[in-house]
């Protein structure tokens, strides 16, 4: 394969991952103009050099331009209400928002209220009224955040992005390696909120419903959890932290994916705990007295209360099954990476 060959690639590949984070009815013509800048640019870089263009030099170029979620920000507007220094943390969490909205207003609907329960029309027209609510404060808050959080703050993450930028990570045998940062430091904040909400504000976990003005809420977290949260705070601080350092290496080596493999264990025996364990769900009574829920919703719960238990050790055999593919697969990419290392030494 020649070096010609080669840089084209890289080059072609860096287009593709640029169009990843641009609009879909924009992104063919883009990616085109991306391939005529980078090979002007080499272009420049070879005339200035006074020798042929190599991969070295496309990869010295394709630096400067920096990683692809951060270059394709050139294309984005300036009027836009959510930027694009904050859009790609703002679009996961608008999906993990909206998906917990639905399962609140889910079970909301269901929760006996002080009320006659309303007709199906009035359920539908209440779903949308409060899901536009919800994705108004969200846009909002975001938009508010982003004019009044200090720039440095909002690209710290992409400032690692722009330390550890590789441009070789795009070729082939490489992408395999290759982690997607972006979706590592989302879950990084997702995991540092899950953190603060299960240590600090454990009776904020649970479901309610506004009926007639009158908001009801029921925490469902039992006694038995608190054995259960020191290891759910260990757990997660230990995903945060590797989550954090994977994302600034930017790729999988065989270090890092051992650790993994050590954290996923550590996951498959939390769910064994949660599965052969005390309940889950439960009446907290120091929880309740926080919220001072109705009667009528307390009995409901207590009514339901083997059915969530079941549902929940439902969905951890599941887990359990998934983390156990998972672990398997990151045990023989560990195995077949060492093997590898050891015939490239002999």
């Amino acid at each position: 394969m020649s070096e010609d060959y080669q840089f084209n690639q890289l080059f072609s590949q860096y287009a593709v991952e640029v169009g990843r984070y641009l609009p879909r009815r924009k992104r063919k013509d883009i990616q085109i103009e991306i391939l005529s800048l980078l090979e002007d640019a080499l272009e420049d870089k070879s005339e200035k050099s006074g020798r042929l263009p190599d991969e070295g030099m496309a990869i010295e170029v394709l630096k400067e331009f920096g990683p692809p979620i951060i270059f394709a920000e050139n294309y984005h507007q300036d009027n836009t209400l959510i930027g694009p220094e904050i859009f790609p943390i703002f679009k996961p969490v608008l999906l993990f928002v909206m998906a917990l909205f639905v399962l609140q207003f889910l079970v909301g609907a269901l929760l006996p209220g002080i009320a006659p329960r309303p007709d199906l029309l009035t359920i539908i027209d209440s779903f949308f009224d409060k899901g536009f609510q919800v994705f108004g404060v969200l846009v909002f808050a975001f938009a508010l955040l982003e004019r009044t959080t200090p720039k440095v703050w909002l690209r710290w993450p992409f400032k690692e992005m722009e330390r550890t930028w590789d441009p070789t990570g795009l070729k082939p045998e490489k992408r395999k390696a290759a982690v997607k940062p972006g979706e590592l430091w989302f879950e990084a904040f997702f995991l540092a909120g899950m953190i603060v909400l299960f240590s600090v504000f454990p009776q904020w976990v649970g479901f309610g419903n506004n009926r007639n003005g009158v908001w009801n809420f029921v925490p469902v977290l039992s006694e038995s959890f608190l054995a259960y949260l020191p290891w759910v705070v260990v757990y997660f601080l230990s995903k945060l932290v590797f989550n954090i350092a994977l994302a600034r290496q930017s790729f999988w080596d065989a270090k890092m994916r051992w650790v993994g493999i050590g954290i996923k264990v550590f996951g498959l025996l939390l769910l064994f705990a949660f599965l052969t364990g005390p309940a889950v769900f439960g009446l907290n009574p120091a929880y309740l007295a926080q919220h001072n829920p109705s009667t009528a919703s307390v009995a409901w719960f207590e009514s339901t209360l083997q059915n969530w238990n079941t549902g929940f050790r439902i969905y951890v055999i599941i887990a359990m099954i998934v983390q156990f593919i998972q672990l398997a697969r990151m045990i023989f990419q560990a195995v077949m990476g060492s093997n590898q290392l050891k015939f490239r030494r002999e």
